[in-house]
């Protein structure tokens, strides 16, 4: 219904059903306070970042932060608190 406003001279961008993603982004600190960001390789934003990704089907959001940044630094870490959601 929505989408009779969409411009017509443009392809819709809009997905082809409802879906929704959780996403994490996990902050490491070293004891000397250092924060650990990562530099993305692909994609569209190749600047850096914190590691992080996107949860499995009903994966707790702490479990998800863990694997994340063990995949992409290989470092295994302790989960501590969520410091943001939107």
């Amino acid at each position: 219904m929505l989408t009779k406003w969409l411009p017509t001279n443009k392809p819709p961008t809009l997905p082809r059903y409802p879906f929704t993603s959780i996403g994490v982004g996990g902050v490491v600190m070293n004891s000397k306070e250092q924060i650990l960001l990562i530099k993305e390789k692909r994609g569209i934003y190749l600047g850096w970042k914190y590691p992080g990704g996107f949860a499995d089907p009903h994966e707790d959001i702490a479990l998800t932060a863990q694997r994340e940044i063990l995949e992409e630094t290989g470092i295994d870490t302790e989960f501590e608190t969520v410091i943001k959601m939107t």
